[in-house]
């Protein structure tokens, strides 16, 4: 684990730097329902694939009910 880690007295809010060839362990409960992005706040690196989208409570996402409008922005273009 990186230097100066601490499970006792763990970070308390959303946001964390790591330098360059760095790593950090990220433990969190993920009990709100959705598809949520865990990204860098620099957009061109999302433009180049660091970006990453996990599912939470897949149980509870399969019976909502997503609005024709919301949908509609996942059609084709044409």
């Amino acid at each position: 684990m990186p230097s100066g880690d601490s499970t006792i007295n763990a970070l308390r809010r959303d946001t964390l730097t790591v330098r360059s060839y760095d790593w950090a362990l990220i433990r969190f409960v993920a009990d709100s329902p959705g598809l949520w992005a865990l990204h860098c706040h620099m957009t061109w690196h999302l433009e180049v694939g660091l970006l990453m989208q996990f599912l939470s409570r897949a149980d509870v996402v399969k019976s909502m009910d997503v609005p024709p409008e919301i949908k509609g922005l996942c059609a084709a273009a044409g």
